[in-house]
């Protein structure tokens, strides 16, 4: 059931290596927002020098999830809930494509890892084994853009995770995660069906409407006074496109 990525192919102590490692720290939390970390110590655990570090680093730096610091020290970014409704926005916007493309192309046995990942997704919801359900969770989405072509799929899952990191930091209450949970499990279902069915339009149009409720309600969770005007924008323009 285990989705893989292509980046984790990297030479061991190189520079993209080192990014993946790092990057994956940072995304699952145990690097967590704000925290200060020393470059001397960072390259120590990795195991390797500090010119092949900073080139990892900068990367992290060129992609919002570090900044740096003067005194040797780096500082995981922290949480901006700007940045968050940005990542949904994006994601609204890649992932549907992404799904469009690949779903008519999906495999009986990878239809069959797909329906694995749901069942396994709604059981772990269930049991409120919310940090368990999010490696289904991604496995899930990411089989279902699997054949949209290297970039786009490497695109769209990076936008996931990246946007997976805000709401398991964010929604902390169990009851709120638990609302979440049900009413994603009811868009997986739907959408489980139209990719059986191997319905790439069909499939696309219920990711988006998924993307779409499920950001604006997590959002509402974490601050209900904001209006999220970038996602509204976002799912206006790709939902009223898929209704023309």
């Amino acid at each position: 059931m285990e989705i893989e990525s292509d980046d984790v192919q990297a030479e061991q102590g190189g520079a993209m290596w080192a990014y993946v490692r790092v990057r994956d720290a940072i995304l699952s939390g145990e690097l967590p927002p704000g925290q200060r970390v020393s470059q001397v110590q960072l390259a120590e655990r990795l195991g390797i020098g500090r010119p092949t570090l900073r080139e990892a680093l900068r990367m992290l730096q060129n992609e919002g999830l570090i900044q740096a610091e003067h005194n040797r020290q780096v500082r995981v970014a922290p949480l901006e809930l700007a940045d968050f409704e940005q990542l949904c926005a994006l994601r609204l916007t890649v992932e549907p494509m992404a799904v469009r493309l690949s779903v008519p192309h999906l495999t009986d046995a990878e239809l069959t890892e797909i329906a694995k990942a749901d069942a396994e997704n709604a059981r772990l919801h269930k049991e409120l084994d919310f940090a368990g359900a999010a490696a289904v969770h991604r496995c899930f989405h990411a089989w279902l853009f699997r054949h949209a072509g290297d970039r786009i799929r490497r695109m769209a899952d990076d936008l996931w995770r990246s946007a997976e990191r805000y709401r398991r930091l964010m929604v902390g209450q169990q009851h709120d995660l638990g609302a979440l949970a049900q009413l994603a499990d009811a868009d997986h279902a739907a959408i489980l069906r139209a990719a059986q069915e191997r319905d790439g339009a069909t499939c696309a149009d219920l990711v988006a409407q998924h993307i779409s409720k499920v950001s604006t309600i997590t959002l509402s969770l974490i601050d209900s006074t904001r209006d999220p005007w970038v996602l509204r924008t976002a799912a206006g323009r790709v939902l009223e496109h898929r209704k023309s």
